[in-house]
């Protein structure tokens, strides 16, 4: 009989041999892995927003994207700044610098 071939029973099934110990066997498993964006708000600071053109709160975030393994987050992958507008919903880009110095100027501020 060749190897992994089943056994035929006295009913005509196939039945399967059982590997002996030490031998390589073909287990098979799901892995689950992917991203997921976490947004975190910062602080809120009121200037003249550049879209609308008014003074108004605008709220400072930090999106931050973390590898994932079964759902839960291992580590970060990518971490992005950005402020949005109460007002318009505008949203401009910035830099980590630019977000830690719109934390300082809110505490100054206070």
């Amino acid at each position: 009989m060749r190897a992994g071939a089943g056994l035929q029973t006295r009913r005509g099934r196939v039945k399967a041999e059982r590997a002996p110990p030490g031998a390589p066997t073909l287990d098979r498993m799901i892995l689950l892995f992917g991203t997921r964006a976490f947004l975190e708000p910062i602080v809120t600071v009121t200037f003249v927003c550049a879209f609308c053109g008014l003074s108004v709160p605008q709220q400072v975030y930090r999106r931050v994207n973390r590898f994932t393994l079964f759902f839960i987050p291992l580590f970060t992958v990518s971490r992005r700044h950005f402020v949005e507008c109460s007002n318009c919903g505008g949203t401009t880009a910035l830099t980590e610098q630019q977000a830690h110095h719109a934390l300082q100027w809110a505490a100054a501020r206070r």
